[in-house]
């Protein structure tokens, strides 16, 4: 039953490495497939109208009805402020992104609106800096410590003698906006586990040319492979 799928919230830099675009994708073919549900995504690492609205794109593409993942654009800076857009990205009037009570604290409310609705069930994805989980943290760390299942993370931590763990500040997810990586470690991994996964096990995986028509060709679209050939141009 859809009712026992994972939820998913999904926090991404998209618009840049391509990454972010074939993790998103694989989050929507694990949807469709009923092994997880994705309800909500955060789109940060600076420039985040704009990469909400690339979301909303490849949401849409992807077959997502608008209401059913709400998109929250983080206004944080840091991150690197490219965002390259295919054509057909909608206006920020047109991507219905969720406006929360201000556009400064959008991001932050929808990942505590999700745990408040997911009650210990959320799976937090995070590929991206951690600003909005820790804004979200600072409006009502008591809701993320209870609504959150699981916080996973692209990057690495480091084990105190005290058996805590720290960000590891060569990952670049974590060392973009210090204070809030601290305060997500400090705040929640006495009540949830940590899943992470270092740049080096993610360099491991091989990504060729083929494999981006390949992405073209089963979505019926031509627009992965040239997003790809951007981001390593730029």
């Amino acid at each position: 039953s859809p009712d026992h799928l994972k939820p998913y919230l999904l926090v991404t830099d998209i618009g840049r490495d391509i990454d972010d675009t074939v993790a998103l994708l694989t989050l929507a073919t694990y949807h469709h497939e009923k092994k997880a549900k994705l309800v909500g995504v955060v789109a940060t690492g600076g420039v985040g109208v704009e990469r909400a609205r690339l979301t909303r794109f490849w949401l849409r593409k992807l077959g997502f009805r608008d209401e059913d993942v709400p998109v929250a654009a983080c206004l944080a800076p840091g991150g690197k402020d490219v965002c390259l857009m295919p054509e057909g990205v909608p206006s920020e009037a047109d991507a219905y992104l969720w406006a929360g009570t201000s556009k400064e604290t959008a991001a932050a409310e929808l990942c505590l609106t999700l745990a408040d609705l997911y009650k210990g069930k959320l799976n937090v994805l995070v590929i991206a800096p951690m600003s909005a989980v820790g804004d979200a943290i600072k409006l009502g760390a008591e809701r993320m410590q209870r609504g959150v299942a699981r916080l996973h993370i692209q990057g690495q931590a480091t084990v105190t003698a005290a058996g805590r763990l720290e960000p590891d500040w060569a990952a670049f997810n974590l060392s973009e906006n210090q204070e809030a990586s601290t305060e997500c470690f400090e705040q929640l991994q006495d009540h949830m586990p940590f899943h992470m996964l270092g740049k080096h096990a993610a360099y491991r995986v091989t990504l060729k040319r083929e494999d981006f028509k390949k992405f073209d060709q089963s979505a019926g679209f031509a627009i992965m492979e040239d997003q790809a050939k951007k981001g390593l141009e730029s």
